[in-house]
C-alpha cells in the first residue's frame, strides 16, 4: 500500500492529505510543481500571483531620491515597556 503524502496547513497547523482539497492554489508555477510533485499530486494547480508583475507598472524616475525620501520619512512607533530584557531597546538604538 502506498503511503499518503501530507502537507501542513499554515493556518491551522494540522496535516492532511493534499487530495482532501478540492483544488490547490500557489503563487507561482515552479513552487506549485515542486510541492505537488513532493505530495504525489498530479492535479493542475491554480496560480494566483502574490503581486503584480514588474512590467505591469512603471517605477519611479529616480530610485536614489525615493530611497533617500523613504529613509528620511521613517517613523518608529512603540507602545509598551522597554527594558534590558527586551530587544526593542537595541532596535530603537539602531534606527535612531
Amino acid at each position: 500500500m502506498r503511503k499518503a503524502r501530507y502537507l501542513i496547513s499554515g493556518i491551522t497547523g494540522r496535516s492532511r492529505p493534499t487530495r482532501d482539497a478540492e483544488f490547490v492554489v500557489f503563487p507561482e508555477a515552479k513552487r506549485a510543481a515542486f510541492w505537488l510533485k513532493a505530495a504525489g499530486d498530479d492535479r493542475a494547480p491554480i496560480i494566483v500571483p502574490n503581486g503584480a508583475a514588474r512590467d505591469f507598472f512603471s517605477g519611479p524616475r529616480n530610485w536614489e531620491a525615493l530611497a533617500a525620501q523613504r529613509f528620511n520619512d521613517r517613523l518608529a512607533l512603540y507602545m509598551g515597556w522597554i527594558g534590558p530584557v527586551h530587544g526593542e531597546l537595541n532596535a530603537i538604538r539602531t534606527i535612531a
